[in-house]
Order: C-alpha cells, then sequence, then structure tokens
C-alpha cells in the first residue's frame, strides 16, 4: 500500500522555496532571541535548534552546484543532530516497534533518517530574500517547548510553521512539525499504520525506501 503523502513534507515541497527563506530572517533576528529561560546564550535551548537548523539550510544551499546526494550528506549531521529522528520514528509506529526484530528496528530506523534528511536535501536548494517571522519560543506540556514561526509566502498568506521539541540527555531536540496546524508526527501515525494494517514492516521499509528513490528521480 502506497503512503499518501500529506505529510508536512508535502507542504514542503509546494513552499520550499518560502520556507527555506526563513533561515536568513532567523539568523538576522537571533540576538533578539538567542536567550531562552533554559539559562545564557550558548547552552541547548529550543531556539538554539532552530537556529543551528537553518543555519545548515543555508550554508548548504550557498554551495554551488551541488548534488542532491552532496548536499544530503552536508545536510544530514545537522538534521541528525537537531532531530530525535529514533523518537519519531518509534511514536509513528507505536504498538508495532515493541514486536520488532532487531533486524526490521535497524533498517526501519535506517530508511526512516535517510528519507528525513533527503526530504531536507531535496526541498531546500535555494535561498532568496527573507520571507520570516520569528514568533516566540514557549514552554509546553510535559516538559516540551515549542517555537513559532510564520512563513510569507509569494501570494502574501503567512502560514505558520511551528517546531516541538523535547530533551534527550540534556539537549533539546526537534519531535514534530506543525505546518499551517497539520501535525506531521501525526499524519505519519496514520499513515504508517495504514501500512502496517494492511501489510507488514517489509512494506512499510519498501515504501520509506521508495520514496527517497522519488525524491531522487524528482
Amino acid at each position: 500500500m502506497k503512503i499518501r503523502q500529506s505529510s508536512v513534507y508535502v507542504i514542503l515541497r509546494y513552499w520550499s522555496s518560502s520556507f527555506v527563506i526563513l533561515a536568513a530572517a532567523l539568523l538576522a533576528q537571533s540576538s533578539s532571541f538567542s536567550q531562552s529561560d533554559d539559562g545564557a546564550a550558548g547552552e541547548s535551548n529550543p531556539l538554539g535548534v532552530i537556529e543551528a537548523l537553518q543555519s545548515a539550510l543555508i550554508e548548504a544551499a550557498a554551495v554551488p552546484n551541488l548534488s542532491l546526494n552532496e548536499r544530503f550528506e552536508l545536510l544530514a549531521p545537522a538534521i541528525i543532530s537537531t532531530h530525535d529522528l529514533a523518537y519519531i520514528a518509534q511514536v509513528a509506529i507505536r504498538r508495532q516497534w515493541d514486536g520488532l526484530s532487531a533486524d526490521h528496528s535497524a533498517r526501519y530506523l535506517s530508511a526512516f533518517e535517510q528519507l528525513s534528511v533527503m526530504t531536507y536535501a531535496a526541498r531546500f536548494d535555494s535561498v532568496t530574500s527573507s520571507s520570516f517571522q520569528l514568533i516566540s519560543a514557549e514552554d509546553g506540556a510535559s516538559g516540551r517547548a515549542q517555537v513559532l514561526t510564520k512563513i510569507l509566502r509569494i501570494d502574501g498568506d503567512a502560514i505558520p510553521m511551528n517546531y516541538v521539541l523535547h530533551r534527550v540527555d540534556g539537549e533539546w531536540k526537534i519531535i514534530n512539525i506543525i505546518a499551517d496546524g497539520v501535525s506531521d508526527l501525526a499524519l505519519k501515525r496514520a499513515e504508517y499504520r495504514a501500512v502496517l494494517n494492511e501489510g507488514d514492516i517489509e512494506d512499510l521499509i519498501e515504501e520509506l525506501e521508495e520514496q527517497v528513490s522519488a525524491l531522487q528521480a524528482d
């Protein structure tokens, strides 16, 4: 069963040129928001994680004539360090996770990580003038935090793009992106569950790998 690409990644596909430019504005405004209630600048804080992610996207986009695979390699460390991909992948299949063999869990996590990085590499390949508004970094429920942003689309509409983060060994990591009110993690759970209800983990791994191939072919 094919996964419907209705997640935040599809939103990124159509709005990627608008989304990537938020990084420039974030860097320009970061001095005003570089300290959170976690502590002084330089310590791990939710806004700093978003800054690091967007800075990496800008730097990769600024390198001329990069192939998709080269951009993938350049972005991988930043995506992996700013996201808790293992947590996202496990929550996305929730009940089935505990029943996976060591081989299946390793292959699923690998496919999930590759798709996550490849999506950023494929969708964030240019930087234009700033069209980003940083709203706030706020405390959330259960010890989580949320960084609220808006993206100004070409047609002038302001699209909310909010990041949810939690702590892992004292470091803040992204665990969800809510774009225009749509939770990427919730959609992944629904989509992956649909695949697993009609098939098994092998089908899901194959589907993730096919999505990577589709991004490479675009």
